[in-house]
């Protein structure tokens, strides 16, 4: 665990001294046509390359030689120079046209360099906290809310499961969001989205020492958005220059570097925990290449990552227990130096050494920065909800048509009050109703953002039996809703209100005296100054 004093660093950048860079010697333009044809016909040829080794490694019992593996590929037609990053993992290919691609060796998916899952049984269990400990005291640092994102772009072939990486935080109060595979875009990794989370559990490929397209030193972390030419359509020059090419498994995908977090952000992280679950992704501590020294100097509170190269199977019994540890209230120096000594981890790793004859599985890879000398806490911060009672007051205008008279214009009202609780960020309500003469039930689905204080997507449903029988919906999703610091009470009113209300339906039917069924349904909304919605949230 290294502890880093950075508060100058963290003023220095709020105050807009430490933005994006100010190269004198700016990097060329990017002839993206050419790159992208160059790297297409790179990576089969290079991969075969890559593949081989591999493969005579595996028989003959030895490590691949990341030497032989860059002449091999110097001599592609593409190829200017090809040279082993100095840990060996990766080898750096500078195209002809000047810009550059990363081919990744030792992945942790590969079971050629790593046995499968199947074939290890743990002699010791890790022994997770299960218990909730006392919450620290400020001045104690930790997220300033309770959002969670869970990056999965290789889930496929590191099988990972989402929904057990996301239960422990949402057992602790965050609210989560999980993409996986292709859902892991470049859009997904701009600075300033990432910026919007409070934990962001990376899981990926990674090298600590690779190029960008522009070919500055970076640690790089790749995503699952196919190198192509469209991909980059909406991106300036500097954000194409400052992205990597990870050419894995005979496949290039774009990556992402401290570049290119230079070019896309622009506010800073919230005190956030940042887990590089990847190779090397821990392994620059300082300079321009790092990832953990530059998130921490923008609003990063807490970086996990690894210092080399490891295997799978050993991560897949680290993440559970770090974030086990930090989630029952244990600061981040003292998580890691939990796993570090796990008893558990330390047999599992003795098992995949001298048993089975694998590499990188030492618990000590992982590695723990934070950016003030105070302990570094993984709170759900701002995720307090203490009402279970929810009125909502829904007006409008609005034309129906009957099936026997026609259209005819009258209002749609609806006063609902429904008793419930807030889990994962929603808050779900009921209403129940039902004697001799009448059955009506009324539920809400509201999801709050706690922390900004906004009603990011509602459905309210009613259902009543008598005489008529009507059902009815009213719901929204496009535009977060406003509310006050309390989240108790969130309105709006008049014009605007159509930005916040999407899909509205209403249909009734009863038979007349006659005999004869009729029945009316809602046309449409006729929005004015009238309108309103109001959320009242109250404990009762």
């Amino acid at each position: 665990m290294k502890a880093k004093h950075l508060a100058v660093l963290v003023l220095c950048f709020l105050l807009g001294a430490c933005g994006k860079k100010n190269s004198t010697t700016p990097e060329a333009p990017i002839d993206v046509g050419e790159f992208v044809q160059s790297t297409v016909q790179l990576t089969p040829q290079a991969w075969g390359i890559v593949d081989a080794a591999i493969d005579e490694a595996v028989r003959r019992g030895t490590g691949i030689n990341p030497d032989t593996i860059a002449t091999s590929i110097r001599k592609l037609a593409m190829v200017a120079s090809a040279e082993p990053t100095e840990s060996g993992s990766a080898i750096i290919v500078k195209h002809k046209e000047g810009h550059y691609s990363t081919i990744l060796l030792n992945l942790r998916d590969d079971d050629r360099l790593f046995l499968p899952a199947s074939a290890i049984r743990q002699t010791v269990e890790p022994s997770p906290p299960q218990s909730s400990l006392a919450r620290p005291t400020l001045p104690a640092e930790h997220p300033t809310g309770n959002r969670v994102l869970i990056l999965l772009p290789f889930q496929f072939s590191l099988k990972e499961d989402p929904a057990r990486i996301s239960a422990p935080f949402i057992a602790a109060g965050f609210t989560v969001t999980v993409y996986a595979n292709e859902e892991v875009t470049l859009e997904r990794c701009r600075g300033d989205f990432l910026a919007g989370f409070h934990a962001i559990y990376f899981s990926t490929h990674g090298i600590g020492r690779g190029r960008t397209l522009g070919g500055r030193h970076s640690t790089i972390l790749s995503t699952r958005e196919p190198v192509t030419e469209a991909s980059l359509a909406s991106l300036s020059d500097d954000e194409i220059n400052a992205l990597a090419v990870t050419i894995i498994h005979n496949k290039a995908y774009w990556g992402i570097s401290i570049p290119w977090l230079e070019e896309t952000l622009s506010i800073p992280f919230p005190g956030s925990w940042f887990y590089a679950n990847a190779c090397e992704s821990a392994r620059e501590d300082n300079g321009s290449a790092s990832f953990s020294a530059y998130l921490l100097t923008h609003g990063v509170g807490g970086f996990s990552g690894y210092d080399a190269s490891i295997n799978y199977l050993m991560t897949a019994e680290i993440d559970p227990l770090l974030v086990s540890w930090l989630l029952s209230g244990k600061s981040l120096a003292d998580a890691t130096h939990l796993v570090h000594t796990d008893l558990g981890l330390l047999a599992h790793s003795w098992l995949l050494r001298n048993v089975y004859s694998a590499q990188k599985v030492d618990a000590e890879l992982l590695d723990s920065s934070q950016r003030l000398t105070e302990p570094y806490y993984l709170l759900a911060t701002g995720a307090d909800f203490p009402y279970n009672t929810c009125i909502i007051d829904f007006f409008c205008r609005a034309t129906y048509h009957h099936s026997t008279k026609g259209e005819n214009s009258f209002a749609f009202g609806r006063l609902v009050e429904v008793k419930g609780k807030v889990l994962n960020g929603v808050f779900n309500g009921n209403a129940l109703y039902k004697d001799e003469f009448k059955e009506e039930s009324k539920t809400a689905e509201i999801q709050i953002d706690l922390v900004k204080h906004q009603i990011t997507r509602f459905k309210i449903t009613g259902y009543s039996k008598d005489i008529i029988s009507t059902n009815w919906s009213i719901s929204g999703t496009s535009v977060p809703l406003p509310g006050n610091s309390t989240n108790s009470y969130f309105y709006v009113k008049g014009t605007d209100f159509g930005k916040y209300v999407g899909k509205v339906e209403y249909f009734s039917s009863w038979k007349e005296p006659d005999g004869l069924t009729v029945s009316e349904d809602l046309v449409r909304l006729n929005v004015d100054a009238d309108s309103q919605i109001s959320f009242q949230f109250s404990n009762r």
